[in-house]
């Protein structure tokens, strides 16, 4: 579709929105006119904020090969790694660890 059907299309819809006034039909297209101007203006992109300097570090250390810290692990595990490590280590000292 065109740009003078569409704005047409939105000034008689205007108009008949208002009630069919009489006598306001330039009123209706300047404003459909704005409208349909509005619609083709592109929208601006929001780019996304910068990671933090923390994380493209951690994320280099990952796509390396490195190990996170048992600390990092423990956090983000809600403590399971750390449980897992403690039982370990008390199995190696021959003592059974309690389960949790």
């Amino acid at each position: 579709m065109d740009t003078d059907s569409l704005i047409r299309e939105r000034a008689y819809l205007l108009w008949e929105q208002a009630g069919r006034p009489h006598g306001r039909s330039e009123e209706f297209w300047r404003a459909a006119v704005a409208e349909v101007a509005a619609l083709a203006e592109p929208v601006a992109t929001v780019a996304a904020p910068p990671a933090k300097p923390v994380a493209q570090k951690t994320v280099a250390r990952r796509k390396a090969g490195a190990a996170v810290s048992s600390r990092t692990a423990a956090k983000h595990n809600g403590g399971a790694v750390a449980s897992a490590l403690s039982a370990l280590a008390a199995s190696a000292a021959g003592a059974e660890a309690p389960l949790s």
